[in-house]
């Protein structure tokens, strides 16, 4: 598919790099289903010093999951 295809007619393309469309399908239902871990979320604000902690901590390996950085909090 030509690349200029997607930024002309606004395509969303989406898919899984792992196992089979079968198996995307079991997993999807799986999750509909409820039959996931749920992956903790830890919620906290954080400063400008403190967020360069966190990416540094991800750069590192030192986090288990993910950071997610959300906009519209006060960053003191």
């Amino acid at each position: 598919m030509p690349t200029v295809l997607l930024t002309i007619t606004s395509i969303t393309v989406q898919g899984s790099f792992i196992g089979t469309l079968e198996e995307l399908n079991q997993l999807v239902s799986l999750a509909k289903a409820g039959a996931l871990p749920r992956i903790p979320i830890i919620e906290c604000q954080l400063n400008a010093t403190e967020i360069d902690t966190a990416l540094d901590r991800l750069g590192s390996g030192g986090v288990p999951v993910r950071i997610v950085l959300a906009a519209g909090h006060p960053v003191s």
